[in-house]
C-alpha cells in the first residue's frame, strides 16, 4: 500500500475517536463528550496557554496534544472516577499494544513518529509533555464545569477527593495549579459535588 493510501487508512481508523464517550457531557447535557471533542479541546487549550510558558515549544504542544489520546481507537477511555477501571498496567499494556497497532497502519516515517510523540507524552520527560499532561487534566475539569452535570455526585466525589487527585504536573506548575484550585471552588459554590 503507498504512502496515501496508508495515511488515508490512517485517517478512517481514527474517525472512531468520535463515537468513543467519555465520563463528562458536553454542554448541552444531552451526550457525553466524544475523545475527538476532548483532543480537540485540548489541542485549543495547549494553543492558547501555551501563552503562560513562551519557553516551550507551541507546535510541539499541540502535536502532543493531538496524538496523546489516539490509542483510545483501540485501548478506549479510561475513567478516573469508574470503579470497574482497569489497573495502572493493565491500562498502560492495553494502551502500549493499542499505539503498535494504530501507528504501525501510518508510512513507517510517520509511524515512527507518531509513536515516539505518543511515548514522551505517557513517559511525561519533557517539559511540553508536562504541561500538556497537566492540561489533559484540567480539560476534563472544565468540561464538568461547563456542563454542570452532577456526574461528580453520582460518584461520590467530594472537595477532598478532587484535591487528592490533583496531578504532581499540575502542582509543579503555579498559574496551572491556581487554576486547579480556582475550578475545585467553583464546583464547590455550584454545588457540584457530593456532600455526606
Amino acid at each position: 500500500m503507498n504512502d496515501i493510501k496508508k495515511i488515508i487508512n490512517f485517517l478512517r481508523l481514527i474517525e472512531k475517536l468520535k463515537t468513543i464517550e467519555r465520563f463528562n457531557k458536553t454542554s448541552n447535557l444531552d451526550r457525553a463528550e466524544s475523545d475527538a471533542e476532548h483532543i480537540w479541546h485540548l489541542v485549543m487549550m495547549s494553543y492558547l496557554m501555551s501563552k503562560l510558558r513562551p519557553e516551550l515549544d507551541k507546535m510541539r504542544l499541540i502535536e502532543l496534544a493531538l496524538v496523546h489520546d489516539l490509542v483510545e481507537v483501540y485501548a478506549e477511555d479510561v475513567n478516573l472516577w469508574d470503579d470497574k477501571k482497569k489497573t495502572k498496567e493493565e491500562k498502560k499494556k492495553a494502551e502500549e499494544e493499542s499505539a503498535k497497532k494504530l501507528f504501525s497502519t501510518l508510512p513507517e516515517d510517520e509511524g515512527l513518529r507518531m509513536m515516539n510523540l505518543w511515548n514522551e507524552y505517557e513517559e511525561r520527560l519533557t517539559p511540553e509533555s508536562k504541561y500538556i499532561y497537566a492540561l489533559d487534566k484540567l480539560q476534563p475539569f472544565l468540561q464538568r464545569l461547563v456542563s454542570g452535570d452532577n456526574g461528580w455526585k453520582e460518584k461520590m466525589v467530594d472537595k477532598e477527593r478532587l484535591m487528592e487527585v490533583k496531578p504532581q504536573d499540575v502542582k509543579d506548575d503555579p498559574v496551572l495549579c491556581d487554576i486547579w484550585d480556582d475550578f475545585t471552588e467553583e464546583a464547590v459554590g455550584r454545588r457540584m459535588l457530593y456532600k455526606l
